[in-house]
């Protein structure tokens, strides 16, 4: 690497603008891995930090996990026709097919095991009301359409500890640290 570099200059390459920009490029790489990784040293990510983040993400996430299956819809006049062929019998797997999900409708809607926190708030909030075997009577409006959902089960949700989760954690806490840091640094800079 050394000896074509060296070639590479005695014949002028480094002086087109297409090398020199790469060459610039390197060099803001080089230069700004270096001051991060400065500024994560004097600015290091507490231990109490990352257990109130841990506390935090367990009291967003709940206690529980459901089971559930969906069909989602253009409208609620499709929702409640499904939810009526419903009442009548029919079975939640097979009007399925009818969903505008493609990855579910082909495996009768099921979303497999999901926690509520991680869904848009109309579906989670529909979802934590149900009894197991049940599904909405109404349907469900959210960003993505309307939806008729089916509870199977639930379980209690199994998180790792805080010591298994310490090092995701501290990477992520790291990473906004950064983002912020940047942000402070862009409302400051002056670009002319």
């Amino acid at each position: 690497r050394e000896l074509a570099a060296q070639e590479a200059v005695k014949r002028g390459l480094d002086n087109r603008p297409d090398v020199q920009a790469q060459i610039d490029m390197a060099v803001q790489n080089v230069l700004g891995n270096a001051y991060f990784s400065e500024y994560l040293r004097a600015n290091p990510v507490s231990d109490e930090q990352i257990r109130r983040e841990y506390e935090s993400i367990r009291s967003t996430l709940g206690n529980r996990e459901y089971k559930v299956r969906h069909i989602l819809l253009v409208s609620a006049a499709d929702a409640q026709a499904i939810i009526d062929r419903l009442a009548k019998g029919e079975k939640f797997i097979d009007l399925a097919k009818q969903s505008q999900d493609r990855s579910s409708k082909d495996i009768g809607g099921d979303l497999g095991w999901i926690n509520a926190a991680t869904y848009v708030k109309p579906f989670s909030e529909a979802t934590v009301k149900l009894q197991k075997g049940a599904h909405t009577l109404k349907p469900v409006q959210s960003e993505f359409g309307w939806h008729v959902i089916q509870l199977e089960d639930t379980r209690e949700l199994k998180l790792p500890g805080i010591e298994e989760a310490k090092g995701q954690i501290g990477q992520q806490l790291q990473q906004r640290q950064v983002q912020k840091h940047i942000d402070d640094l862009r409302a400051k800079a002056k670009v002319e």
